[in-house]
């Protein structure tokens, strides 16, 4: 479920945004850094393995309480 509503907001902050830079009510500097955080939140959303081995890549072991 949280998968879902993960992909739903990065197709929603990508929608937004690009409409913002249609209408010219985002510059550009700022366009780029927010369809970067949509499409990392959409490519973690889709795979969500990819979180869990870079977190072992950096030899970050989470602690679940």
């Amino acid at each position: 479920m949280i998968v879902f509503v993960g992909i739903a907001l990065a197709v929603l902050i990508l929608v937004i945004v690009l409409w913002m830079l249609l209408t010219r009510k985002l510059r550009e500097k700022y366009a780029v850094l927010w369809l970067v955080i949509a499409v990392s939140v959409l490519i973690v959303g889709l795979f969500p393995g990819l979180l869990a081995g870079a977190l072992l890549a950096v030899s970050f072991l989470p602690v679940f309480y």
